[in-house]
């Protein structure tokens, strides 16, 4: 091969990596495949080294290593949103102790990046103490986000009602008609009550890491949206099991001097309900679970006409 040749397969996309157009296959070959890449790649290699193959995650390759910077025990993950990679790296840059510490971010041939701090420490959904501080984490976030501007999705009425209308198609315990016919009367108070601004979009324990118990929990996997403050609340209600984590997310946002609500009990409602119909829509295998069949009917038996 030329050395032009040579050139191009450096820099061709790695197309047959992915499983669907964010989510790469994990089996070992392909995980084998693009450590090996990694480790040889100049810039991956300037920030992180000693890399090892470590457990893949839904969609993702990760590789443990050391930094480069200070010998700091580090991941590297591969199959990193350009918005994740975005907003970790300006969220750490704003805040301290909200997400792990980032070393550097780019593209290994269509394959985004990520080196993060390692932390190894999970924290417990079933401890309340775990549960506020994740609240706390996930309240910062958001404040810090006021600061950054930077890529996001955008929620809306259409998505709301998309949601809902894919929940009834899933038969969907609740009178999933009379939310759809009051969706737009919701969607306009629950905008005036709590504003817009961009949430962290996936608040739950499997993306919380730390580098000691209880904290301070440490948010991952951030699928940055521009919705109502009280989306990351109420996501991490529904899937912590925890009542009231939206009256501490509110509590949370009124001590760092950001807006909460006037009328929490309608906000409350609201928001759980639409993310119970969210969660129906996307998690069909947890269905036949007749607790959480029973939970996701009050919820959206909440929601108003």
């Amino acid at each position: 091969m030329t050395d032009s040749g040579e050139d191009r397969c450096r820099l061709e996309p790695l197309l047959d990596v992915w499983r669907t157009k964010d989510r790469l296959h994990t089996d070992d070959a392909t995980s084998a495949r693009l450590c090996d890449l990694a480790a040889r790649d100049p810039a991956i290699r300037e920030v992180i080294g000693d890399l090892q193959p470590d457990e893949p995650g839904n969609g993702s390759v990760w590789a443990s290593g050391v930094t480069r910077h200070d010998g700091t025990a580090a991941l590297l993950k591969l199959g990193a949103r350009d918005a994740e990679r975005q907003w970790m790296t300006s969220i750490d840059v704003a805040t301290t102790d909200v997400v792990p510490r980032v070393f550097g971010s780019g593209d290994l041939r269509g394959v985004g990046w990520l080196v993060l701090e390692r932390c190894d420490v999970r924290l417990d959904r079933t401890l309340s103490t775990d549960v506020a501080a994740v609240v706390r984490s996930a309240a910062r976030y958001q404040q810090a986000a006021t600061g950054i501007s930077a890529a996001t999705s955008t929620m809306d009425l259409d998505e709301v009602r998309a949601n809902l209308i894919g929940a009834r198609a899933q038969d969907c315990p609740g009178d999933v008609d009379r939310a759809l016919a009051g969706a737009e009367r919701s969607w306009a108070f629950i905008t005036a009550e709590c504003g817009l601004g961009v949430n962290h979009g996936d608040v739950h324990f499997g993306n919380v890491v730390a580098r000691q118990a209880h904290g301070p929990a440490l948010l991952i996997d951030p699928m940055p949206v521009s919705t109502v403050w009280a989306w990351d609340a109420a996501y991490l209600e529904v899937m912590s099991g925890h009542p009231g984590v939206i009256r501490q997310f509110a509590g949370e946002r009124e001590a760092l001097g950001l807006s909460t609500a006037d009328d929490m009990n309608r906000v409350e409602r609201i928001a759980l309900g639409w993310v119970a119909a969210l969660w129906w829509r996307i998690a069909p295998w947890r269905h036949e679970d007749p607790a959480w069949r029973r939970k996701v009917e009050h919820w959206v038996q909440g929601l108003e006409s």
